[in-house]
């Protein structure tokens, strides 16, 4: 018991160490360099103002999606709910989803 102890005591110990040893995680503990006082563009804001106002004089919208692709279903196979419920019939151990055993958990 006494063994167990001491082993939790140093190993808490090795842990406080070696957490304080890093400040907040990071070895050089430097903020991000990429974007402060950088301009990423050379686009000024009057000619991004022009373009949105051609493209909304062109009929394009203020605010949307750039993939708004509209909804396409599968085209329509002509197989009706009677076909499909026979072939359920007939084959009566294939299912087009699920557990093919469907056993309930058993701690055994």
């Amino acid at each position: 018991m006494k063994l167990l102890t001491s082993t939790l005591i140093l190993s808490f110990a090795m842990i406080g160490a070696a957490h304080a040893a890093t400040p907040r995680g990071d070895t050089n503990n430097e903020p991000f360099q990429g974007v402060y006082g950088q301009q990423s563009s050379t686009v000024t804001r009057a000619q991004v103002q022009a373009e949105l106002r051609e493209a909304r004089a062109n009929g394009m919208p203020a605010v949307s999606e750039s993939n708004n692709m509209t909804f396409m279903s599968k085209p329509d196979t002509g197989v009706t709910r009677a076909q499909i419920a026979a072939e359920a019939r007939e084959t009566p151990g294939a299912t087009a989803f699920g557990d093919p055993n469907n056993e309930p958990f058993s701690a055994s």
